[in-house]
Parts: structure tokens; sequence; C-alpha cells
């Protein structure tokens, strides 16, 4: 069968065993700068979708709870963080990377957007979160990022973490990726949803897009 297309994909995914194992990403941090800069463009790609779905779960479920304060783990360029702000109107917003480089470029989206009063970027490393454990925020997000860390222990620890930190009537949202049935179907999901990076010249992106995928 050739899946050359959504339809045909998604069919021979649906009806296809599972058989693909995991193989753990390269490295747990992006910070080599052909990456980071790659990752900085990708809300001119078709990954707006999947920031568009986060905001889109966040927004239906907060329902009336209170949006003042929020914490975006595994921030990368801070496009999630930033969205935050200006689209769901938390009024103080913090996001954390164990990648000085991604922190930097971050931190200058905000300022670019005239955030920089409202959404701030620190280096830290998400598995181990103390300096914030005496704050209290209405929202801790975790997206896009789970699939990076080498055990699911370390999956759970930053849940933990980010259930102690949030608010009593807070929200932990966890959004990743699924693994694909079979390396047929996730070679041809990398094929149809990476093109769009390689359009771009974001070959950078494009590897750890396929990377992630497996």
């Amino acid at each position: 069968m050739k899946l050359d297309s959504w339809e045909s994909l998604i069919n021979y995914n649906v009806s296809a065993e599972q058989s693909m194992p995991r193989t753990p990403e390269p490295s747990a941090v992006t910070d080599q700068l052909d990456s980071v800069n790659d990752y900085n463009q990708v809300m001119a790609t078709n990954m707006t979708v999947n920031y568009s779905v986060v905001l889109d779960i966040i927004y239906r479920s907060r329902q009336n709870q209170a949006s003042e304060r929020a914490l975006d783990l595994c921030s990368g360029p801070g496009h999630l963080t930033t969205c935050l702000s200006k689209y769901l109107n938390y009024k103080n917003v913090i996001g954390v990377d164990f990648s000085q480089p991604m922190v930097d470029i971050a931190n200058q989206n905000s300022k670019k957007l005239g955030l920089n009063n409202q959404v701030n970027f620190h280096k830290a490393d998400v598995t181990d979160l103390k300096k914030f454990m005496g704050q209290s925020f209405d929202l801790v997000s975790f997206a896009n990022s789970a699939h990076h860390f080498s055990n699911i222990k370390d999956v759970q620890n930053v849940l933990t973490s980010a259930e102690r930190m949030v608010s009593k009537q807070g929200l932990v949202v966890l959004f990743d990726l699924a693994r694909l049935k079979n390396k047929v179907a996730t070679d041809a999901f990398v094929e149809l949803a990476g093109k769009d990076f390689l359009d771009r010249k974001m070959n950078a992106m494009y590897e750890d897009f396929k990377n992630s995928m497996h």
C-alpha cells in the first residue's frame, strides 16, 4: 500500500498491529543553534495546529477558574508560553527550559511581542523544580516534551512536582506526541508532515521531528 495521503495513512494506522518500539531521543536537551533557530520558526509551519489544540484544551478545561499565573515547562523558544498571555490572558507567565540558547531566544521573543513584563523565561531542570515549590500557579503546562525524556519516572516526577505547585482549582496540562503503530506508518507520517520543514529549509527541525516520531 502506498501511504501518500493523510486518508491512506490514517486508515492504514488504525488497522495495523502495534509493533513500533520506542527509540530514545539522541539528547533530552535542544541547545544546538541550528535546531534552536529552526524551532524558533515553527509558528510559520503546520506546527501552529499543535499549539492551537493545546490552547483550545486549556481554554475549554479551565471554565471560570482563575488565570493569573502560569508555569510552562520545557518552554523552548516560548511560543506556547507567550500565547498563554496573549490569547488566554494569563497575567504572569514563567517559562522554564534546560537549554540556555532556548531561554535566551524566548526572552527575546517575549520582548519583541511587548510581553516581557508579563512573560519571562528561566533556565532550570524541570525534573528538579524546588525553586518554584513555594509558589502557586493556576496552570502548569507540559507540552510536546515528555517524549524527550529517557524514562517514564522522570515524567512522573515532573507531573508530581506540577501537582504540588498548582493551585487547588488549577490545571496541569500534559500534551505530547502519540507513537504510530509501526515503522511504515511512522515513516509515511514523517514524510507527509515533515515536508513543510524541508520546503522551508528547516533541516535540523526535520531531523528532530523524525527522531521524536521514532
